[in-house]
């Protein structure tokens, strides 16, 4: 392959659209489940040091970060999450 030959491949080749809240639900979804739990933030806060959920507040979390009210955070709810903004009525 000559140079011209790599630049039409390259000219010619698009990226894909990237949705960096998708990418980095991925990533914590380690076990590919296609969602998250209390558990997996509760793992996630000890390994940054950002403290604990203690089991008295799990349900808090589950109220505020389960928007959808199936027991789980997926997708939806996590990028509600990254958006939601204090003072904002959840839906």
């Amino acid at each position: 392959m000559d140079h011209n030959q790599l630049y039409q491949l390259l000219a010619s080749t698009q990226i894909e659209d990237f949705d960096a809240v998708e990418e980095a639900f991925k990533l914590l979804d380690v076990d590919k489940k296609g969602h998250l739990t209390v558990a997996t933030f509760k793992e996630i806060f000890k390994n940054l040091e950002l403290g604990e959920i203690a089991p008295s507040d799990e349900e808090i979390f589950r109220e505020v970060a389960d928007f959808d009210g199936d027991g789980v955070i997926n997708l939806d709810d996590f990028r509600k999450i990254l958006t939601y903004k204090p003072g904002e009525d959840k839906e």
